[in-house]
């Protein structure tokens, strides 16, 4: 599926496209999002939570008819929400709103699933088998 159709969420560090993303969902400035042409800012009300700002920041997603989360990290329970309100998101990914988007939208992220962390863990793992061979 090419990144061109529904709405696409990118957590971001200010309101312009130009700016950087954020790398951390929960607590992200604000989130990027675009449909189609059309491109809206909507605040992170759930980044000063004492707690649960992942699962408070994915719902404000699903309250948003989002159909795609780009982000840098995402936790399990924040992961696990978005995916039974079949969201699909993309992590470990940087840059500028802008370029992302485009990325997107050609088809050059790669949708991935559950928390971030794993991934790291795994990233790491396999470093070190490749530093040990």
């Amino acid at each position: 599926m090419t990144g061109d159709k529904g709405r696409v969420a990118i957590s971001a560090t200010g309101a312009s496209i130009e700016g950087e993303m954020d790398h951390h969902f929960g607590r992200c400035r604000c989130f990027a999002i675009a449909e189609g042409e059309h491109m809206l800012t909507i605040e992170n009300t759930a980044r000063d939570a004492s707690e649960g700002a992942g699962v408070k920041a994915a719902q404000l997603m699903i309250d948003n008819r989002v159909d795609v989360v780009i982000t840098g990290s995402l936790g399990p329970k924040a992961s696990q929400v978005l995916e039974e309100a079949g969201i699909r998101s993309f992590v470990g990914i940087s840059g500028k709103v802008a370029d992302v988007l485009e990325r997107y939208r050609k088809g050059r992220l790669e949708a991935s699933s559950g928390d971030s962390r794993d991934r790291d863990v795994q990233r790491k793992d396999r470093d070190d088998s490749l530093r040990t061979h």
